[in-house]
């Protein structure tokens, strides 16, 4: 992977060398993952930060993390990139170390990531830095957008672990379970095969499947004889995600909601259809709003779909205000749904990639005809 590392930086640099900026401080943890391969155990908090400049790649980090950091440093050595750990504690912190570095390259201008770095910490910089800040929009979440050989590869493994998990799980959906158990279920099988969850499952039984994001936690839901289940999960393999949705119905299903699921299922492969390289995620996202309408049903109030990696949720968006044409190796769901509110609701699902013929593939297998359990 250490290559693959390599290349990433090497490619931000040229981006940071045609903007003239001479380094660029990087926050978000998931980039610093994408460009030097460092994980942290809580990875939306500060434990870690990286700067990139023209000639270095200078990891930061505390005490918890100085073995990890020289372990990964012994196998940058004989790569071309020159990483260096540089310790971070009360008295040398992030400022001290990156006025040291300013003065040692000679950088003028800092570039930083714009969409990540708080406000206090901005000010702290600028409060410690006498150089000219340059904030960065996406840079690296741009790139992450399109997938290598080796993501795509652990994302399709994270799909088919997701397809066999959900399986395992088909007969404990029944009447009398509440949703927190099918939601431990679901997690204790993922994890007994050895992998972990994208994000805690999203299990919502008959009115609460009415609302898009439920929290399965705070929920009390039962399924009762006839109910509508809506499941919601993702895996990861080797740090990257999958995503899925399903639909399911305990016992009958009504006239009403056959014809809402049939509606919503060929809006789904419709819509994947109609996926092509070089279309734009906003023509997905209208052309997948109109089939719903037009097939009498109300329109949905989340996106289409988000892209899929490191993170469960990340570029590129399928909605609305996208504006990032379809590029091979993109990787995202398509995920209409439909919600009466207080009443039920249903959402399909599928984690998709254009693949080299410039065409949507759907990466999660699991069925999605009507399924009465």
């Amino acid at each position: 992977m250490i290559h693959l590392q390599n290349n990433r930086i090497e490619v931000l640099r040229a981006m940071l060398v045609g903007k003239q900026i001479d380094a660029l401080l990087v926050t978000n943890s998931f980039n610093i993952t994408y460009l030097t391969g460092f994980t942290t155990l809580a990875p939306y908090e500060r434990e870690a930060f990286v700067l990139v400049t023209r000639r270095n790649v200078y990891l930061f980090s505390d005490g918890r993390y100085e073995n990890k950091c020289q372990n990964l440093n012994v196998k940058y050595q004989n790569s071309s990139t020159n990483l260096q750990f540089r310790l971070l504690s009360a008295n040398n912190n992030l400022i001290n170390h990156i006025r040291e570095i300013i003065k040692e390259e000679n950088i003028k201008i800092l570039g930083f990531e714009r969409e990540d770095l708080k406000w206090s910490e901005y000010e702290s910089i600028t409060s410690g830095l006498k150089n000219t800040l340059f904030p960065m929009d996406r840079i690296i979440i741009q790139n992450r957008a399109v997938k290598d050989e080796i993501e795509m590869k652990c994302i399709e493994n994270a799909c088919k672990i997701n397809d066999q998990s959900l399986i395992e799980l088909i007969p404990y959906i029944k009447y009398g379970k509440s949703e927190k158990e099918i939601a431990f279920l679901f997690e204790t099988i993922v994890k007994n095969k050895g992998y972990e969850l994208s994000f805690d499952p999203i299990v919502a039984v008959d009115k609460n499947s009415s609302i898009p994001h439920y929290n399965t936690k705070t929920g009390g839901g039962i399924i009762q004889q006839n109910s509508i289940v809506l499941i919601d999960c993702g895996v990861k393999y080797k740090g990257y995600c999958s995503d899925m949705t399903r639909t399911f119905f305990v016992g009958k299903i009504s006239d009403t909601l056959r014809k809402t699921y049939t509606v919503l299922q060929k809006t789904q492969q419709q819509t994947i259809d109609q996926i092509k390289e070089g279309g734009t995620f906003f023509d997905i996202d209208q052309y997948c709003r109109k089939q719903i309408a037009d097939g009498g049903l109300s329109d949905y109030p989340h996106s289409t779909g988000h892209g899929v990696g490191l993170e469960v949720h990340e570029y590129p968006k399928v909605s609305t205000f996208s504006t990032e044409k379809v590029t091979q190796n993109n990787t995202f769901t398509i995920e209409p749904g439909v919600y009466y509110s207080g009443q039920w609701g249903m959402r399909i699902e599928d984690t998709i990639c254009l693949d080299n013929k410039g065409n949507g593939t759907v990466l999660t297998q699991f069925s999605k005809e009507i399924m009465l359990l």
